[in-house]
């Protein structure tokens, strides 16, 4: 779901990652995302440190069962600052913002029910705090909280937030297997609140490949799903992952009367290939191509009444993602 993906992400970046320079077997913690724990060795350097992150994502055209079709593009921007105190504790503050742009056409079932164009652009923005604790050599618990409007640019301000956070731990075995789990609790715009169950692994399995969901651009998380990366190079990697996703949004309080002042919801399972380039420490840039699987569209009337609920077929994908900490 795209409120849990986000909170997952944002403790994700909490837990780890790796820096531009580094390789795959050497992760360093990163305050933005829930992930592989920071090693909280003495060593490590005090003090404060930004990070911006953002990118591109373009979802061709597919049809929609019953008549219809749609196609979107993605607009990502975070940027997040971190704290450390000690080497066992840091804090961290996130910013981020997520644009989507449908273009829907032709008429069908889908926008029938909706009265029209079923919706044009929807906005998310988030803003987050986070904490880890690296209770000793094997342990760190973390956690998160969120607080968040996701809904179109005519959409009644006040009915776009929700709010939520995770709390989890990690047990690290060994410098090639950690793994972890947490409750994730998310609230949704028709007011009620989830809890799911969430899991972080970063398992080395062989010299250069490694099993994880943690790794990736800080704006577009695995964490939802999972990886299978290679380094074929000290400053590149590919990998083959997929995950779940599910963006959830206030329509326009001023649209067609059916959905005015709904909800609209997209449901999608996304296979992609990724390559990573390191060029300098401190910089990422990520290439994606992939297909979303599993399209599904909803549409939900102000009053929680559902409309209409569309299965659409696969859809590929192209993106771009960059990443610069500092």
């Amino acid at each position: 779901m795209r409120d849990q993906a986000l909170l997952i992400g944002c403790a994700i970046a909490l837990l780890t990652g790796l820096s531009p320079a580094q390789s795959p077997e050497e992760p360093e913690d990163r305050t933005l995302e829930l992930s592989q724990p920071p090693s909280g060795r003495p060593g490590q350097e005090l003090g404060g440190s930004w990070a911006v992150a953002g990118g591109d994502l373009f979802q061709f055209q597919t049809s929609i069962e019953g008549g219809g079709s749609f196609s979107v593009n993605r607009s990502f921007l975070r940027g997040g600052y971190e704290h450390r105190f000690s080497p066992e504790l840091k804090l961290g503050l996130s910013l981020a913002t997520e644009v989507d742009t449908y273009d829907f056409k032709g008429g069908g079932t889908f926008a029938e029910a909706a009265g029209g164009t079923p919706w044009t652009t929807t906005r998310e923005f988030s803003i987050g705090a986070s904490f880890l604790w690296q209770v000793d050599s094997e342990w760190t618990v973390f956690g998160s909280g969120s607080f968040r409007s996701a809904g179109e640019p005519g959409a009644e301000w006040s009915e776009t937030f929700t709010t939520g956070g995770v709390a989890a731990a990690s047990y690290t075995f060994s410098r090639d297997f950690t793994i972890g789990a947490g409750v994730l609790a998310s609230g949704r715009l028709d007011g009620s609140i989830q809890f799911i169950p969430s899991l972080l692994i970063d398992w080395k399995v062989t010299e250069g490949l490694v099993v994880t969901n943690v790794r990736g651009p800080r704006t577009y998380p695995s964490s939802a799903g999972i990886e299978l990366l290679y380094q074929f190079e000290e400053d590149m990697t590919f990998s083959v992952g997929f995950r779940y996703e599910y963006r959830r949004f206030r329509l326009d309080d001023s649209g067609p009367p059916p959905t005015r002042g709904g909800v609209g919801t997209e449901r999608s399972f996304p296979v992609w290939l990724r390559y990573e380039w390191r060029p300098r420490p401190g910089i990422r840039l990520h290439l994606l191509g992939g297909v979303s699987f599993g399209e599904r569209l909803e549409l939900q009337r102000a009053d929680g009444v559902f409309l209409q609920r569309q299965d659409a077929n696969p859809a590929p994908f192209v993106a771009i993602f960059f990443g610069f900490e500092f």
